[in-house]
């Protein structure tokens, strides 16, 4: 693991505020660059498209498809 030197910064002379995370285009951002809640919450988020997924490969998708699929 790399440290890091932190940086002050002063946009127009003014401080800034430090954050532990944000959303940035759908991503979270954290400021030690640590991804696991990321990973979880993509995990969460797929799940339910999985599952509607399945119903429809059951349902109308060949079974050479599936094959060619794996």
């Amino acid at each position: 693991m790399c440290t890091v030197e932190k940086v002050n910064i002063f946009p127009d002379g003014e401080d800034s505020c430090t954050v532990t995370n944000y959303t940035f285009l759908v991503v979270l951002i954290t400021n030690e660059s640590y991804t696991k809640e990321e990973f979880n919450k993509r995990i969460c988020l797929s799940k339910p498209a999985m599952a509607n997924l399945t119903k429809i490969i059951k349902a109308y998708v060949s079974t050479n498809t599936k094959v060619r699929l794996l």
